[in-house]
């Protein structure tokens, strides 16, 4: 395909990311609140769990015969508060004092940072129950530590008991045998092996006085004991909540771009001219009049002071700068799909020339389904199917559709091989014949997909104008349309995006629309359809059926 200005697609900037979550920011809200709403749910409906602390401060124990106690392993008696047997003990003192752990708390246990201190952590649904657990846990954990303290000292001890025991039974044999050899050199010996025998009892029994536990061991004391919690640690609704928002705006966001890629439609003129490689003559708006795509519309004449008769003459001067640069008069106007403007486009674009003393002659040629002549309430028949076919002259084919400057030529009957006859030899004399006798042919042709028609219509044209839908056409048609086109070096000289809505684009806007008047600067009111065909001497009175 040719084209004058060779347009290379552009990724999205920062303000086009922006405009698009302007545009779907409904959408966003509305994602948002549902996870803010959802998270807020489900967190009025868990149970309030209290937490209650209480503090433990582990002192060391010195070792026999060492002035120094040991700092311990805060690690490890973690561990030890959390175990199975201090558990046990909570249990026993429960029982002891009439209450009962219910199963539902929980216990945590965590290491102040640069210190000796256990804080203990007891979660649960009751806050008194929380506070009695955390309390019960600390004295169980410090009786434990100090019982298990005691039975190492007992045990030890115990070993030396028996050692002491074991001397003595062994000073007495001794001193038995040096009572039999008294006066003998033999009892000399004993006696110094007695004495050392007493000597080593000496020393267990020192050793014995310092394994003794003191009346009041202190392996560590609670430094905080626990209170009764006076509000509910989880669940935190305010934390809840902001997740929920946070969650919602990134999930809502996603949501947008995923949908923004999933979306096959055109992202807008920019989109358009990059894919089709060809700038954008003119931006149609939706017409609210159109009710039903099979009302054929001349907007131009119906209400020539509208927004869309602005885009068409925007179109008009589009097109004529784009066919003098490319000394175009024959244009053929094609779509991707059907029902997507193009034959109201020629239309009107055709009125729009004419308006300008333009000799205009429009030329039905989608031939499987011709809708120009109904623009101008005109019958179908004799008109292009004729011509190919021979049965008429071209003076004959020609019509008169009462618009100055405007002619038409209709489709005629549907024939059986439309492809075969729009390629032919006899196409090409007649669109040079046309263009002859007119400034503009406007050619208004089959769509390019699925047919062959446009395809082979195409290169006998001057220049292609393509018409896409705002609302339908979708990027992939755009681009095989493209293709299409490519394939037989068709010169695509515009693009016309229609059906364009305003209030779903985030930048471009038609806020305006244009009036005239008989006085050069006096507004005047908008007249209805009968006062503009009175105007143009009752022509347009045709210009629009259902």
């Amino acid at each position: 395909m040719q084209t004058d200005n060779a347009i290379e697609p552009t990724p999205l900037d920062l303000r086009e990311y922006l405009g698009l979550l302007r545009l779907r920011k409904w959408m966003i809200l509305a994602i948002t609140a549902l996870f803010v709403g959802g998270a807020l749910f489900f967190s009025y409906r868990q149970t309030p769990i209290y937490e209650a602390h209480a503090k433990v401060l582990v002192k060391g124990v010195p070792l026999p015969g060492s002035p120094i106690a040991p700092l311990p392993n805060l690690e490890t008696e973690r561990e030890l508060l959390a175990s199975q047997a201090v558990a046990d003990l909570v249990d026993d003192k429960l029982e002891d004092s009439g209450e009962r752990d219910d199963g539902q708390g929980t216990l945590s246990v965590s290491v102040a940072v640069e210190t000796e201190i256990l804080d203990i952590r007891f979660s649960h649904p009751e806050p008194v129950q929380a506070q009695l657990m955390a309390q019960t846990y600390a004295e169980a954990y410090l009786e434990f530590r100090r019982d298990e303290l005691v039975n190492d000292l007992l045990a030890s001890s115990e070993a030396i008991r028996r050692q002491i025991d074991e001397l003595n039974e062994q000073l007495a044999r001794l001193e038995a045998k040096a009572a039999d050899a008294e006066g003998t050199p033999r009892a000399t010996t004993l006696q110094t092996r007695a004495s050392s025998v007493i000597g080593q009892i000496a020393i267990l029994q020192q050793q014995l006085t310092e394994l003794t536990p003191p009346e009041r061991l202190r392996v560590g004391q609670v430094v905080e004991p626990a209170e009764v919690p006076s509000a509910p640690s989880s669940p935190n609704h305010l934390k809840n909540g902001v997740l929920g928002l946070l969650a919602g705006l990134a999930a809502g966001i996603a949501a947008v771009f995923l949908r923004e890629r999933l979306d096959d439609r055109l992202r807008g003129r920019p989109d358009l001219e990059s894919r089709i490689g060809a700038p954008v003559l003119a931006v149609v708006p939706q017409i609210p009049t159109w009710r039903r795509q099979k009302d054929a519309v001349l907007v131009t004449l119906t209400d020539p002071r509208s927004a869309a008769s602005e885009a068409y003459r925007t179109l008009r001067t589009g097109l004529l700068f784009a066919a003098a640069r490319h000394e175009a008069r024959t244009i053929l106007v094609t779509s991707a799909e059907a029902g997507e403007g193009k034959t109201a486009t020629t239309a009107n674009l055709g009125v729009a020339l004419a308006q300008a003393n333009k000799r205009v002659i429009l030329v039905s040629a989608d031939l499987r389904r011709p809708r120009l002549s109904t623009f101008f309430g005109v019958s179908k028949e004799p008109g292009l199917t004729n011509l190919l076919q021979g049965d008429i002259e071209l003076a004959a084919a020609i019509r008169a559709p009462g618009i100055d400057n405007l002619r038409l030529v209709a489709s005629g009957p549907v024939p059986h091989d439309p492809a075969e006859l729009l390629g032919s030899e006899a196409m090409r004399i007649i669109l040079q014949q046309l263009a002859r006798s007119a400034d503009f042919v406007l050619i208004d042709g089959p769509p390019v997909l699925a047919l062959a028609d446009a395809i082979v219509l195409a290169p006998l044209a001057d220049g292609v104008v393509y018409i896409a839908d705002a609302q339908k056409t979708g990027r992939s048609a755009v681009d095989h349309a493209r293709q299409q086109l490519d394939q037989v070096q068709a010169r695509l000289i515009g693009c016309v995006l229609n059906n364009f809505n305003p209030s779903k684009a985030g930048g471009y806007q038609y806020q305006y629309r244009y009036y005239y008047s008989e006085r050069y600067g006096d507004p005047v009111r908008e007249a209805d359809p009968s006062e503009l065909a009175a105007r143009n001497g009752g022509r347009t009175s045709a210009s629009r059926t259902r």
